[in-house]
């Protein structure tokens, strides 16, 4: 039976409908959730790491429109972030919009952003962001950071001009344009642009890029808008024009969001190492630690020609707190490189066949108060190999055992000390400062020839400010049995110490 005319047309319209979709290479989204995307519930502010409030009027060339300007303070947040169970939506507030009597047919014309440092080391790895999403040639994309460029500051940022993956806007369903209610920078209502993603399609995106991305990935991020969806080039959130050309990178201009990951959770803390007019970063220049955690091992000093390193501190002229290994990161942090003309002995760490801070060179460190204390590196690897320890000779023996050196070891001259290896199947003696009643931290673990007692070195020297040493004692924190005159097997070694008279 003959199909009636008007069957046949609505079918070659959709077909037609359908195949533009394909061409421009637009996926469709559904999200099966009743969360609605132009409403204000579900949605998390979120500040750059400078608690900058966004500069008004501040795009980056003179012909940016007001709609391209991003506006915020601590009252109406210049941008927010939901999370649902399987996608990740971000919200930027503008001056205005291109158009439009109400959030039916608001327009949008520029491209709305958020670049995701997806490994928290100071680098743009990708971007998700919304391109006229009201026009007939937008798209909601994810996009590469440019292969070319560094991505670390303004001036080596790029984006990939064709998009990893994009998906056809709809509205109210992976993008809306709302009024901002109450917001008026500039004398007239502000806007929301708000858009989304499936995270499985994040993860399958940027897998090509290498860059692993899940649910629980910690990540933070910037904002910002542009003319087009190829381009970097109007405003950015906590930043004013100068920040353009600056040369600062991302971490030093303080844009990026404090790390979350994708399924809401606020995981870790971003601690920066600034090096203070330094001529080298530190390293790692930052640190991704657990909420309220101690900061663990201090990265490898700056250097600064004719200066020396002295320690990192809360204030960069030196008049706030020393940070330490011990140090907890409660928020996010900024320590500072303190320097001084005052020369400070140094101690020279070789691999000694393996890598320390990623490379198999020496690194230098500076003592602090005669000794090289929380500045001491994180033991360097070695392939089928044990560290067992600092010793002042590269190969000590019997005859010559050279003198084992830990982070309390008086340094009154330049020093070098040799990383010590030795194969797999051996034992531990692990050393502890018992400076706090469990135990505290270990001082240096020393092994034995294969399974044999006979251990590699002596006895570990250690000092304590104000306090005598007492000796070691194997698995015994209090010190109540007979100290050890040698290592004598494998087990844990505890420190004692009586208050100096």
């Amino acid at each position: 039976m003959p199909m009636n005319k008007k069957i046949i047309s609505l079918i070659m319209s959709i077909v037609l409908i359908l195949n533009a979709f394909i061409t421009q290479g637009l996926l469709s989204f559904s999200e099966a959730t009743s969360w609605d995307i132009s409403g204000l519930n579900g949605w998390a502010s979120a500040y750059p790491s400078n608690n900058q409030n966004d500069f008004l009027q501040d795009q980056q060339t003179g012909s940016g429109t007001v709609s391209q300007d991003i506006v915020g303070n601590a009252t109406y947040p210049s941008t927010y972030v939901h999370f649902t169970e399987n996608t990740l939506a971000f919200r930027i507030r503008v001056n205005d919009i291109d158009g439009g009597s109400d959030a039916n047919n608001y327009q949008f014309k520029n491209f709305a952003f958020i670049g995701v440092d997806a490994d928290v080391n100071g680098s743009v790895d990708f971007f998700i962001g919304a391109y006229n999403p009201s026009g007939s040639n937008g798209r909601v994309g994810i996009y590469g950071a440019n292969s070319g460029y560094l991505n670390i500051s303004p001036s080596t940022t790029g984006i990939s001009g064709k998009p990893l993956m994009a998906y056809k806007p709809v509205r109210f369903s992976n993008y809306a344009i709302t009024l901002a209610e109450g917001s008026q920078f500039n004398g007239n209502s502000d806007y929301f642009i708000s858009f989304s993603v499936p995270v499985a399609d994040i993860a399958s995106a940027v897998s090509g890029l290498g860059i692993s991305f899940g649910k629980s990935t910690p990540f933070r991020f910037m904002t910002g808008t542009a003319a087009q969806d190829n381009s970097f080039n109007q405003d950015l959130n906590g930043m004013d024009k100068s920040g353009w050309s600056s040369g600062e990178t991302w971490n030093s201009l303080g844009v990026f969001s404090g790390v979350v990951s994708a399924d809401g959770t606020a995981i870790a803390r971003t601690v920066t190492f600034d090096k203070n007019t330094g001529d080298t970063e530190a390293n790692p220049s930052i640190k991704v630690i657990s909420a309220n955690a101690a900061l663990g091992t201090l990265p490898l000093a700056p250097t600064k020609r004719g200066m020396y390193f002295q320690e990192w501190n809360t204030k960069p002229d030196g008049s706030g707190i020393t940070v330490t290994s011990s140090t907890i990161i409660d928020t996010d942090k900024t320590y500072y490189a303190i320097w001084s003309d005052k020369q400070v002995h140094t101690v020279t760490f070789s691999p000694n066949g393996g890598t320390l801070y990623g490379s198999t060179n020496s690194v230098v460190i500076p003592t602090i108060n005669g000794v090289i204390g929380d500045n001491m590196p994180g033991n360097p690897t070695r392939t089928n190999y044990f560290f067992m320890g600092w010793n002042t000779l590269a190969s000590p023996t019997g005859g010559n055992p050279g003198v084992w050196f830990n982070s309390a070891s008086n340094v009154t001259s330049n020093t070098t000390v040799y990383a010590q290896w030795n194969n797999q199947s051996n034992k531990e003696a692990v050393f502890y400062d018992n400076f706090t009643p469990d135990g505290g931290s270990v001082i240096a673990t020393i092994y034995s020839n294969g399974n044999s007692n006979n251990f590699n070195g002596a006895l570990p020297t250690i000092s304590r400010q104000g306090y005598t040493f007492g000796g070691w004692y194997l698995n015994d924190k209090t010190g109540t049995g007979t100290p050890v005159a040698s290592i004598g097997s494998n087990g844990n070694y505890y420190a004692k110490w009586t208050v100096a008279s």
